[in-house]
C-alpha cells in the first residue's frame, strides 16, 4: 500500500510503502529508504486514512503535495 507522509529521516513529504506482515508492518520511505516497523491493526489503518485526508486538505495551501503520485516522488515544504 502506498501513502503520502512526511519522513522523519529525510524531512521530505514523500510516498511511503507499507508492507503488512501479520500484526506488524514495515513502513518505508521511497525517497531515502528509511524503514520503520509499526503495529498493523484497525487503529493504525484508520490513522493512515485520517492522515491521507488531512494531507489532501493541505493541498489547498501546499499545492506541491499534489505532485506526490509515485514511489520516489518527494517535496520539501518549509
Amino acid at each position: 500500500m502506498l501513502h503520502k507522509h512526511k519522513c522523519q529521516a529525510c524531512s521530505y513529504y514523500t510516498i511511503f510503502q507499507i508492507t503488512p506482515m501479520g500484526h506488524k508492518a514495515t513502513n518505508t520511505c521511497t525517497h531515502c529508504g528509511d524503514e520503520q516497523t509499526i503495529p498493523w491493526d484497525n487503529e493504525i489503518r484508520s490513522m493512515f486514512k485520517q492522515t491521507q485526508k488531512a494531507l489532501k486538505d493541505m493541498e489547498e495551501f501546499c499545492p506541491e503535495l499534489k505532485d506526490l503520485k509515485e514511489a520516489g516522488d518527494h517535496v520539501l515544504i518549509s
